[in-house]
């Protein structure tokens, strides 16, 4: 039974990391088709952050299944 909770919570927290990162592309793909701004550094500083936290949720479900399924 705690296996299966564990697993659920690595599952989650991927499930997390694909909206985050997808929520990103959205982004990037909206500030693509909008009208150029002047400055820009800010829409580009949001979208790497919400690229970037997405893949570690990525990440840490990838390396926490493996060490749950190793350590079994």
């Amino acid at each position: 039974m705690a296996v299966e909770a564990l697993s659920g919570t690595w599952v989650l927290v991927g499930v997390a990391g694909l909206v985050i990162w997808l929520f990103g592309g959205v982004l990037n793909a909206v500030s693509y088709s909008s009208p150029p701004r002047p400055s820009g550094g800010y829409a580009t500083a949001v979208i790497s952050a919400l690229f970037v936290a997405g893949g570690v949720l990525e990440l840490v479900m990838i390396v926490g299944i493996l060490t749950e399924s190793l350590s079994n």
